[in-house]
């Protein structure tokens, strides 16, 4: 039986005290604000920003809907419609002090997202929130991904656990667990794969059971991991500079594209991958010796890496970013912004 959630106690992902600063980047698209999305009134018509917020208030995650992007901001979970019309509430009075949802995805009509109590759903055109699965676990660095049929997450912990749960809820199964502090997810292709962050390796599991394997090692992979039809991209998080790799899905060596960000110290939250580029966003809290913060991208066969250009000065900083269509849209510490690729 599926229980309705009391919102308490919801985990915030801490992103204080990271560095962030680019190798040497190039800069590509326009510097015009205006053509790359300024931040605009939703209510304005064929906005390129969503929403704007002056005052700082961060937001912590992000997906991309249908036809609205969702994102978790101060103790809320927003709908916010990508014709520009005003954002939804979905849920509200999400955790205490410094606990939020910090991991969604969207699924056609429906959203999940990560709480301490459970792996929560919420229609995508609004309604009451319920529990798939509770408890989820740790959540302090939590990924969320899905398939046709199942919902999967990382139960940060040491040592921790990767879990699924079918979308129509009932008990949860373990696909690996002994890792030290599992991370980043993906699902690709029937194989789950996720970072053990403190154990500097990447493993993988068939989705419906059958035995973890090492898929690659690598040293200190945090979240920063995404996957194409071939390929699996990272960081490798404990290196200065810092390389961003790939390996076949199928098996193989891993091959460095080349350094991405200069200091090892640097947090990049996500990747996120289209035919031509790796996307990395460098979050708003950056260590005063490298100031610098944004959006990066790497072409996939290698070679330099880049700035994409926008007004951070009004957006702010990127902290979670989706890459899809002719489009890259981001949460920051000003609002949520769709900016066109380059």
């Amino acid at each position: 039986m599926l229980n309705r959630s009391r919102f308490s106690s919801i985990a915030l992902l801490s992103l204080l005290g990271l560095s962030a600063c680019y190798s040497d980047p190039a800069v590509v698209g326009s510097e015009n604000p205006e053509e790359k999305g300024a931040h605009l009134d939703p209510a304005a018509p064929a906005p390129a920003a969503l929403l704007y917020d002056a005052m700082g208030v961060y937001f912590k995650a992000i997906a991309l809907g249908q036809d609205a992007v969702f994102v978790t901001r101060d103790h809320n979970l927003l709908r916010i419609p990508l014709d520009g019309s005003a954002a939804v509430t979905l849920a509200s009075g999400l955790g205490g002090l410094n606990e939020e949802p910090t991991a969604i995805v969207a699924d056609g009509d429906d959203v999940y997202f990560l709480s301490i109590e459970g792996l929560l759903h919420v229609p995508a055109a609004g309604g009451v929130p319920y529990d798939v699965v509770s408890p989820a676990g740790a959540i302090i660095y939590p990924s969320i991904a899905y398939d046709a049929d199942h919902l999967y997450w990382t139960d940060y912990g040491q040592p921790g656990a990767v879990r699924r749960v079918a979308k129509a809820g009932g008990a949860s199964e373990v696909l690996g667990q002994g890792d030290n502090f599992p991370s980043g997810l993906v699902v690709r292709g029937g194989t789950a794969y996720w970072t053990a962050l403190a154990d500097d390796a990447i493993r993988s599991s068939p989705v419906a059971g059958g035995g973890v394997t090492t898929f690659a090692s690598t040293k200190g992979p945090r979240l920063a991991i995404a996957a194409d039809d071939t390929f699996l991209y990272w960081l490798a998080e404990g290196e200065a500079p810092m390389p961003l790799m790939k390996q076949p899905l199928a098996g193989g060596a891993a091959e460095s594209l080349g350094a991405a960000i200069n200091d090892a110290g640097s947090w990049p939250t996500n990747l996120a991958v289209d035919a031509t580029h790796v996307y990395f966003a460098l979050p708003p809290f950056a260590n005063p010796n490298y100031p610098s913060c944004g959006i990066g991208r790497k072409p996939v066969g290698g070679g330099a890496t880049e700035s994409v250009a926008y007004d951070t000065a009004k957006f702010g900083c990127a902290t979670w970013l989706v890459a899809a269509g002719a489009n890259l849209y981001f949460a920051g510490d000003r609002g949520v912004a769709r900016i066109p690729k380059p």
